[in-house]
């Protein structure tokens, strides 16, 4: 294989110091580095693949000095002598732009150190000398900058003054990120601190830049530059922002460097955003920001991007939070970038889809944060909801509920009841038993009040126990409140929130069984009372029996996801009208004796009562017994609503003549 030969005098020790892989010999099968002299043999060039000169060495040839660019002239004439043409690239560090012919390149020296790596193992893997590697891509241009300090910086470069270049003199702590919000969209590719007092904290400002993705679009990508002649103290670097020092795109350099740290400074595109940048760091909690509060703005935000184009109908809850460099960085952590490109920064969103959504319904949220976001973000889980009550208050537990609210509980007013975990403020840093949170003592009240209610637990707690104790005690369902302090892929997040989509409509589904437990509490009662006395205590004894199997059946079956259990559920509850039908000899299983027993033992005349019974008996016999009966279809039986209450409305009319 032909060797790539690089002329180079190292005059000041450029070449010693960026290319050590070369002086050590790293590549020594595929380059040779000359270092000139009156001797030299140009002859050695005949069989080079590549020829990479520095145009400005001088080398004393003749008792005269002889400049890199005469000597490469005299090189390529002997070489066309020769008969043959071999690539060329000649660098210097007076060179600003990067101009690339056929077999020809010019470019400047920190240029042809930052891309002679990727020169060489592109030809020792193809056997090609691609000279387009040392071209600088047009996202590597230097044309936008903004200087952040000292603009006097502009003197010292030979780059700078001929850029577009916007001087922002000082700022607040506060006011970085909305001073350079007017620069959005002026396609700025650099960004310099240059030079400013140590009570700006440049890293920190950095690092404040580089993670307001979402506010500065793609101004957060630049290349970032701190000049600092004093360099960086003991106390920065043990900052958490100096975790910048290890990430692509940013550099720190002194004023006279300030050319070589632009052009060896790379700006990022998306997926090195993502690789080069947010992969590297390392960012942890902030002592004096709670656990439970930054999880109520974070689990906000999250559960918002799934079901929303944008934040502005939060951003007034979620300002604080998108202030803090954990926030930020979490947030862009476990975002989708497969969607993003060059030309758009922002990750894409995933919006569930709003089929999959519950419909309609009335609502209860019960949550101290519940005016903070939480109704906005949870009502956009619901298309068209009826009603949103809210209870946005620290409670401590059932009792402290509205008494009227109270009286909805019971009465199964609510579809699905939202409920958090943690009440009280105080819960975030006290460490006690589960059934003493206040959220398990709400939890408990509720279904106490009536088992029917379908509860949804908002919680930011992920310990199993937990989840399974809030499960056990009665909760439908659970929505995780997510936390930056937690690492969640966008797939889990995505996930998490489906699943809360999911639960609500389940639950909604099922929001006939707070009201079918009240009808049930009603036939109990009429059962009791027997005014008439009829019923003989055997027979009032039976019926409660198969109304409590029927309803714990029911309660736990999910829809047409468990037909078995609402079919058997559905049976039990039929069988309070087989039980009457024997009791008082009319049969169990025949529906024309049906007429007869309601009409003559109980004095009923309505014929809706009496044609509901007989079309029930009729779909409980071709169901068990598989009777074929014409025009009966039992299907109904699978669906809570409209068969299950529809069974308890029936009955419960029956029982008002006992």
């Amino acid at each position: 294989m032909k060797k790539i030969y690089i002329i180079d005098d190292d005059q000041y020790g450029e070449m010693t110091t960026h290319c050590p892989y070369i002086v050590d010999g790293k590549y020594s099968s595929v380059v040779e580095w000359i270092r000139p002299d009156n001797s030299f043999d140009k002859s050695v060039l005949e069989n080079a693949s590549c020829i990479c000169i520095h145009s400005s060495l001088r080398i004393l040839s003749d008792n005269k000095y002889v400049s890199g660019d005469n000597l490469l002239q005299d090189i390529i004439c002997d070489i066309c002598e020769m008969g043959g043409r071999i690539p060329v690239v000649k660098y210097s560090k007076g060179t600003t732009e990067t101009d690339i012919d056929d077999g020809y390149v010019e470019c400047s020296k920190d240029i042809f150190y930052n891309k002679l790596p990727v020169l060489i193992t592109n030809y020792m893997e193809k056997d090609v000398i691609d000279l387009a590697l040392i071209e600088e891509t047009e996202k590597n241009r230097i044309k936008n900058v903004i200087v952040i300090g000292d603009g006097s910086i502009i003197n010292s470069s030979a780059i700078l003054p001929s850029t577009n270049i916007s001087v922002i003199e000082s700022f607040g702590s506060e006011e970085l990120v909305h001073k350079l919000t007017p620069f959005e969209d002026k396609d700025i590719d650099t960004i310099i601190f240059s030079l400013l007092s140590p009570e700006y904290n440049c890293l920190d400002y950095a690092m404040t830049i580089r993670l307001s993705v979402e506010e500065l679009g793609k101004l957060a990508i630049a290349r970032i530059i701190v000049v600092n002649n004093n360099g960086l103290s003991i106390e920065e670097r043990k900052e958490q922002s100096a975790t910048l020092l290890m990430t692509d795109g940013f550099a720190v350099g002194k004023m006279d460097e300030i050319d070589s740290l632009l052009r060896s400074t790379k700006r990022l595109d998306s997926m090195s955003y993502k690789e080069g940048f947010l992969d590297a760091l390392s960012i942890s909690p902030m002592p004096q920001y709670g656990h439970h509060s930054l999880a109520n703005e974070w689990g906000l935000m999250v559960l918002n991007r799934f079901l929303c184009e944008n934040d502005e109908n939060i951003r007034q809850y979620i300002e604080g939070a998108k202030n803090n460099q954990l926030f930020k960085y979490a947030s862009l952590s476990c975002m989708d970038w497969s969607g993003s490109s060059d030309g758009s920064i922002i990750p894409k969103r995933e919006i569930i889809k709003q089929s999959l959504k519950a419909k309609g319904g009335r609502y209860l949220i019960i949550d101290d944060k519940a005016d903070d976001g939480w109704k906005e973000v949870i009502s956009r889980c619901i298309n068209k909801l009826d009603s949103m009550d809210v209870i946005s208050k620290e409670i401590a537990g059932y009792e402290d509920i509205p008494t009227a609210c109270r009286e909805h509980i019971k009465e199964g007013y609510y579809d699905v009841i939202f409920l958090d975990f943690r009440l009280l403020s105080s819960e975030e840093i006290e460490n006690k038993e589960i059934d003493l949170f206040s959220g398990m003592k709400v939890l408990k009240g509720i279904k106490t009040s009536n088992p029917g209610n379908q509860v949804i637990m908002l919680t930011a707690t992920n310990k199993s126990w937990n989840l399974k104790a809030l499960i056990d005690n009665g909760a439908d369902g659970y929505y995780l409140k997510e936390s930056p302090f937690y690492s969640f892929s966008n797939e889990v997040s995505l996930y998490n929130a489906l699943n809360l989509v999911e639960c609500i409509r389940k639950c909604r589904q099922k929001g006939y069984l707070s009201e079918s437990f009240m009808r049930i509490q009603t036939i109990k009662a009429n059962i009791s009372n027997n005014s008439n006395g009829i019923l003989t205590e055997e027979t009032r004894n039976s019926l409660k029996v198969q109304l409590d199997i029927s309803y714990n059946l029911i309660s736990k079956a999910n829809g047409v996801d468990n037909k078995n259990c609402t079919a058997f559920a559905f049976v039990a509850l039929e069988m309070f009208i087989a039980i009457l039908c024997d009791k008082f000899g009319r049969g169990t299983t025949n529906p024309d004796k049906l007429r007869d027993l309601l009409g003559t033992i109980f004095g009923i005349s309505d014929s809706t009562v009496i044609d509901e019974g007989i079309e029930m008996i009729r779909a409980r016999n071709e169901y068990v017994h598989q009777y074929n009966v014409d025009g009966t279809s039992y299907e109904y039986i699978y669906s809570g609503k409209n068969g299950y209450l529809r069974l308890v409305k029936c009955i419960e009319s029956i029982s008002n003549y006992f």
